[in-house]
């Protein structure tokens, strides 16, 4: 079994996996046809009803699909036979860590093909794109990363952001009353403030 197959694998039985690694991967990922088809599948299915799919669902939904040729069918069906719940221990972390590895290396590799395409003088007029955006294609490429540290969780981080908002700051006065009074005794210390002055000119 390669990593694309074990990918698929975990995205149906793993569902915390599934919730850590499925927002990150993209079915222009798979090389293989049929792997590309079983992801795009399960992603559908887990975007609609947010829960996992289920093997016996993703063969009706594959059946349903009518631009697929008799042998990507078989293929993806034969695919989805040969997967099977794994009951040894988990090894979710490494397989995270593997995962964010294989996205980041498709995703320059893609890039990379894509600004090769725009360089072509034939690929720029299939694309529609010219050499200006070769940075940010390669810059997005880069960029993948399975960043878990985005916002904040709501209970888990509860007691971090209670000792934020109780956190009294050391703040630097201003030499006018009315300024302090407003801005509560000044401005906090290693901060950026502009304070607006409203100049009255009188003839």
């Amino acid at each position: 079994m390669n990593l694309e197959q074990k990918i698929l694998k975990h995205l149906i039985y793993d569902e915390e996996y599934a919730r850590k690694a499925l927002p990150f991967i993209k079915g222009e990922y798979f090389q293989d046809s049929s792997e590309k088809i079983v992801f795009e599948h399960i992603s559908e299915y887990v975007t609609k009803y947010n829960t996992l799919a289920s093997k016996e669902a993703l063969v009706i939904e594959i059946d349903k699909q009518v631009n697929l040729s008799d042998e990507q069918h078989k293929k993806s069906i034969k695919l989805i036979d040969e997967i099977t719940q794994d009951t040894s221990v988990s090894d979710s972390k490494w397989l995270v860590d593997a995962t964010e590895s294989f996205c980041q290396e498709k995703a320059i590799y893609n890039g990379i093909m894509q600004s090769i395409q725009i360089l072509d003088e034939k690929g720029s007029n299939k694309s529609g794109l010219d050499k200006g955006a070769i940075p940010t294609i390669l810059a997005d490429a880069l960029s993948v990363s399975f960043d878990h540290h985005v916002g904040h969780d709501f209970l888990d981080d509860a007691e971090s952001r209670f000792d934020f908002y109780h956190k009294v700051e050391q703040r630097i006065p201003f030499d006018l009353d009315y300024l302090n009074r407003i801005t509560k005794n000044g401005i906090p210390k290693k901060s950026l403030n502009i304070v607006p002055i409203i100049v009255n000119h009188q003839l």
